[in-house]
């Protein structure tokens, strides 16, 4: 079963993303800060990571890079998942080591599809919700 954490402060926006992805068929492990999120992405090792920008103490900006240079090559695929919409925004999470960049709030089966995609995984193979 492959694995995606997720990382975003906001409750119940992380319990959809939790429930959205554990229906499709990933394993989810979560953190609602980035400092928890970087301990959470170093020791559970997932293959996607789904990261919100606005938190306290450690930005999904800090976070995104802080995991790129600590995991080099085995880094997961970091997706971006924010209300922060400006181009401005989007080129700060490029330039910190995001995959892909998604404004809020985002259609869950493309977000599904985005993660599949990253991970190499057909399609077909797997429920949607």
């Amino acid at each position: 079963m492959h694995k995606v954490a997720i990382v975003e402060d906001d409750t119940q926006i992380r319990t959809m993303l939790e429930l959205s992805m554990q229906y499709a068929g990933f394993e989810v492990v979560s953190a609602n800060n980035g400092k928890h999120g970087l301990d959470t992405v170093l020791r559970e090792r997932p293959q996607v990571a789904i990261l919100d920008v606005t938190m306290p103490g450690m930005s999904g900006f800090e976070l995104c890079r802080a995991v790129k240079q600590l995991m080099g090559n085995r880094a997961p695929y970091v997706i971006m998942l924010t209300a922060k919409g400006q181009p401005s925004d989007v080129n700060a999470g490029r330039a910190h080591g995001a995959d892909l960049y998604l404004i809020k709030p985002v259609d869950m089966s493309k977000l599904i599809g985005h993660v599949r995609d990253a991970i190499g995984e057909d399609p077909a193979s797997s429920q949607t919700p």
